[in-house]
């Protein structure tokens, strides 16, 4: 566990009485800081891996990797999905901002739909995003869009069902005018009707714009 000093968005965008006073003093900001906590806590998994196994197996494929593999993947997909839940949970408009798009709209108007939000946020928040999270799927059909195929490919629309992802990504961050892109592609297994299934860790058709500090200054303990 631990705490950390907080500063309160409040004390900025104030427009005051900035000139000096008879007796020349100036007028004074005062302003006080908060705390704010964190606790940490230990994940782990494991996978057990049998001498029989290994013997059985390791002349098909390697038992050791294969449990090593395992427990990574297990790792990973659960920070992804409790990142998206942080990310999607009812509170997120304090840090960002949600937009659920008609991705399979073909019409639709994908720039001045970003622009009104990117606006919508700023005048919330006081800033600007400087990223999206944005499913895979939805990134590509925005890449079928009439708007995306006009401004890049005009005359040779195939030509955007050729790009790779990591394209799409640099393409669609200066279109919108955001530093990153991230792209939610994780699956996971979950039970419906006794059944195990796939399904998306990140909703497919929503894209969520944020502010990503830059890490602002280092902060030592006395």
């Amino acid at each position: 566990t631990g705490k950390y000093p907080t500063i309160s968005k409040d004390i900025y965008y104030k427009v005051e009485n900035t000139e000096r006073s008879a007796d020349g003093s100036y007028g004074r900001s005062d302003w006080n800081y908060g705390k704010g906590g964190y606790e940490c806590e230990e994940s782990g998994w494991e996978a057990a891996v049998r001498d029989d196994d290994i013997k059985r197996l390791n002349h098909i494929f390697p038992a050791e990797k294969i449990s090593t593999n395992v427990v990574t993947d297990v790792l990973l997909r659960t920070l992804e999905y409790r990142i998206a839940k942080a990310v999607t949970n009812e509170n997120w408009h304090a840090y960002g901002h949600e937009l659920p798009l008609p991705f399979n709209d073909v019409s639709v108007k994908i720039l001045k739909t970003f622009q009104l939000l990117i606006q919508k946020m700023f005048w919330l928040s006081g800033n600007r995003p400087n990223a999206i999270i944005i499913s895979e799927i939805a990134l590509q059909n925005i890449f079928q869009s009439d708007e995306i195929i006009k401004k890049y490919a005009p005359t040779k629309p195939e030509k955007l069902t050729d790009l790779d992802i990591a394209a799409m990504k640099s393409f669609f961050a200066a279109y919108i005018g955001v530093k990153d892109v991230f792209i939610g592609t994780p699956i996971m297994k979950v039970e419906v009707d006794g059944k195990l299934v796939n399904r998306p860790i990140w909703p497919i058709g929503t894209a969520y714009l944020l502010h990503i500090s830059d890490g602002g200054q280092e902060i030592e303990d006395d």
